[in-house]
């Protein structure tokens, strides 16, 4: 696989960039009248040997999910050319997409960077243009419009303009995300109803046996739960006291879970101030997110804010009590796609609100449904 554009300047010229968005967004974005695609009879005329190239850059979940797409379409077109964006915030799960592509673009969230792409998209004149994101974007509207591809895809939204065909958006508010996209596969020619959606995330067994290792020195624990406390901001993290918290009334409840602390490298101290405070084990950090992506997929249970974690679980089928910030009720929750979770809902901006009781009822429930044996004569 080709990794293009590794962008050497890391700086983003916010000033010039926001002007350039601007004045794009007014001059272009009402363009185009594009065809609604509604059946795979209304479908672009996909040619011979086609080219593809699928805008993806956001963050890490957005990718997971995303996965399934770029595989159908591979199966679909195997002599496709199959390229996509990402980000420097996802590049680190590329590898769950290489099996199915021929080279990336990085973004790197700068003027310099963002010309760059579209002068390599314009060289490689893709024949479809898929833009994946759900929500109106201006640097997808400028790659799209700027990109020199035949055609151009992407949900039917604020701006429809720049694309020369789109799906229908459905329902925000009670059709998960996963499924929203899948909808887009429609105008390439294949039935969405066809594609399994679930995320992939692939671990060898080698990635295992070094995870077994890092966690497990003296031998596998009946029922090892895996704590993820921090999220991608400080509004998506739950706090540490709370996390203690929950911990000091579920841990004596189970004797025969065992729980393991996971963070990112910059959260290592709460990690393992948390850890102490409850006789739970630190999970060492690294820098690698397939080593954090290897050791999560040894738990048999997780508890976890709305991150990435969520989508590895959904990936692996892995049981889950995610934490979900939900602000606009009108915004369907990213749950784990087809995957048990329970789920504690706030309805604002910030986890923090979460009480610790409602926490600790979901966990209840979790473990009663793998089957986490709990201690009656414990705490209550």
């Amino acid at each position: 696989m080709t990794t293009y554009h590794r962008d050497p300047f890391d700086r983003p010229l916010k000033k010039l960039e926001l002007t350039v968005r601007r004045l794009f967004n007014r001059l272009f974005l009402a363009d185009r009248t594009p065809t609604v695609v509604t059946s795979t009879r209304d479908a672009i005329a996909i040619p011979d040997h086609p080219s593809f190239v699928f805008l993806r850059q956001d963050r890490i979940g957005d990718v997971l999910i995303t996965s399934p797409i770029i595989r159908a379409v591979r199966e679909a077109y195997p002599d496709a050319r199959i390229d996509v964006v990402l980000s420097r915030n996802n590049v680190m799960v590329a590898n769950t997409l290489e099996p199915f592509i021929d080279g990336s673009y990085i973004y790197q969230r700068s003027t310099t960077s963002l010309l760059s792409i579209i002068r390599a998209l314009r060289k490689q004149r893709y024949d479809v243009i898929v833009d994946l994101l759900d929500n109106a974007s201006s640097t997808s509207s400028l790659l799209v419009s700027m990109s020199n591809a035949r055609f151009a895809l992407g949900v039917d939204k604020e701006n429809r303009g720049v694309y020369t065909h789109v799906v229908p958006l459905l329902d925000k508010a009670t059709v998960h995300i996963s499924e929203r996209i899948r909808s887009l596969v429609t105008a390439l020619g294949i039935e969405p109803a066809s594609v399994d959606m679930r995320p992939m995330y692939p671990i060898s067994e080698d990635d295992a046996a070094r995870a077994k290792s890092l966690l497990f020195p003296e031998g596998r624990p009946t029922h090892p739960v895996g704590v993820v406390f921090s999220g991608s901001s400080v509004l998506r993290t739950y706090p540490e006291e709370k996390v203690i918290a929950v911990l000091d009334r579920i841990k004596p409840l189970y004797p025969s879970a065992a729980f393991y602390v996971f963070c990112a490298p910059h959260h290592r101290e709460q990690a393992a101030r948390i850890a102490a405070a409850v006789g739970a084990q630190a999970v060492p950090t690294t820098s690698s997110f397939h080593a954090y992506a290897a050791a999560l997929h040894e738990m048999e249970a997780l508890i976890s804010p709305d991150t990435s974690a969520v989508h590895l679980a959904a990936a692996w089928n892995l049981p889950s009590c995610v934490l979900f910030n939900q602000h606009d009720p009108n915004l369907y929750p990213w749950y784990p796609y087809q995957t048990h979770c329970e789920a504690v809902i706030n309805h604002g901006s910030n986890l923090a609100d979460i009480a610790v009781d409602d926490v600790v009822r979901a966990i209840e429930q979790l473990f009663a449904y793998c089957t986490i044996p709990k201690e009656h004569h414990g705490l209550s």
